[in-house]
């Protein structure tokens, strides 16, 4: 695994300095186009120049760019700068500890946000930062690695399904978002069905495994809301957005996400109340236990107690002790220690101490 490179290296440089802040999770950084128009046309490629980007802007078809990899600034710096992006939006671009936002220039529109996705094998989740930038006839993304979750939408294209090729950038650019959302509802449907089945762990006989859930299911939930929280000022903003590249019909579609984030929006905080009230149950548990043992220890030890008494008493090595020339002492004093004994049993359980 690279080396994480953390925000002490800008420290001291100038705005627009541009630096990777971040993991390299690829080896190297990868160009894909593709472009169409109303017309059906419709071309795909990957290209290693980027000089080759400057001739798509000479069309009015619609070129969705996607950078996957970060790490070669040189590279991110030129293909911004072909599309006429700012050095301190590009420097935002490569910064993947970025806080999800949203910010409106004269030609163009930046998002930022986290995609997040299930590490099956260690049970938490996974961000992968994506930056959209979006004009009148371009739509620039860029990734840390690459992923199969935009594929539906390249076959949409690829397959001229839907209104993709009657529509703008504006669209396209909705389109890419509107999926990063979806895959949300997939996080909190998973998140539900894991607190479903520690609450089953709950009620049967909790571990201490259980809690290394509930905690692992919390520090989920912090991360699937500190990713999400932001997406409701974008998402409101951009459904009311008034700009030359932006269709006022495709408002519709922004309050589209706009709705499904304040769905998620409840869904994990409500997913959080209940885990964090499955922490304190789990604790009660726990306590509740310890009391029952707690609690039968001393029982034990209360019948115990005359017991120890008699046998330390008739244990004692004195000449004189009439009993010990009794025929019957002997069984006398078992029949006695079981007589006390089970009185006592029989006294705990009707207490419902036992």
């Amino acid at each position: 695994m690279s080396p994480v490179i953390t925000r002490a290296v800008k420290q001291g440089q100038q705005p627009g300095a541009l630096v990777h802040v971040g993991e390299k999770k690829v080896d190297f950084t990868e160009i894909s186009i593709m472009e169409y128009n109303r017309g059906h046309d419709f071309r795909e490629w990957q290209t290693d120049d980027v000089a080759e980007l400057a001739e798509i802007l000479q069309t009015d078809d619609v070129n969705w760019v996607n950078v996957i990899g970060l790490h070669q600034v040189e590279i991110v710096e030129q293909v911004g700068h072909v599309f006429g992006v700012h050095d301190l939006l590009i420097e935002d671009i490569l910064n993947t500890d970025q806080r999800p936002k949203s910010e409106r220039y004269d030609n163009y529109i930046y998002l930022v946000f986290k995609i997040l996705y299930l590490d099956e094998e260690n049970e938490k989740l996974k961000t992968d930062q994506i930056s959209i930038v979006f004009g009148d006839t371009f739509v620039l993304t860029f990734q840390e690695q690459k992923s199969a979750l935009f594929e539906p939408l390249r076959r949409r294209i690829r397959q001229n399904q839907g209104r993709i090729h009657q529509a703008g950038a504006d669209y396209l650019a909705y389109a890419v978002a509107d999926i990063v959302v979806d895959q949300y509802f997939l996080i909190a449907e998973y998140l539900s069905n894991t607190i479903e089945a520690v609450e089953d762990e709950l009620v049967e006989e909790p571990t201490r495994e259980t809690l290394q859930t509930i905690l692992r299911l919390n520090r989920n939930l912090l991360s699937a809301q500190k990713a999400l929280w932001p997406l409701r000022q974008i998402f409101s903003e951009l459904q009311h957005i008034e700009s030359n590249f932006v269709d006022k019909s495709n408002h519709i579609y922004f309050r589209d996400i706009y709705d499904h984030v304040l769905h998620n929006i409840d869904t994990l905080e409500t997913l959080r109340n209940i885990a964090a009230g499955m922490l304190d149950i789990y604790l009660s548990s726990s306590s509740n236990k310890m009391n029952e043992v707690m609690q039968l220890l001393t029982v034990m030890s209360t019948i115990f107690i005359p017991l120890t008494f008699f046998t330390s008493v008739y244990g004692m090595n004195f000449n004189y002790m009439p009993e010990l020339a009794w025929r019957w002492g002997y069984p006398l004093l078992w029949v006695v220690n079981i007589v006390i004994a089970g009185s006592m049993l029989v006294y705990f359980k009707r207490k419902g101490w036992l």
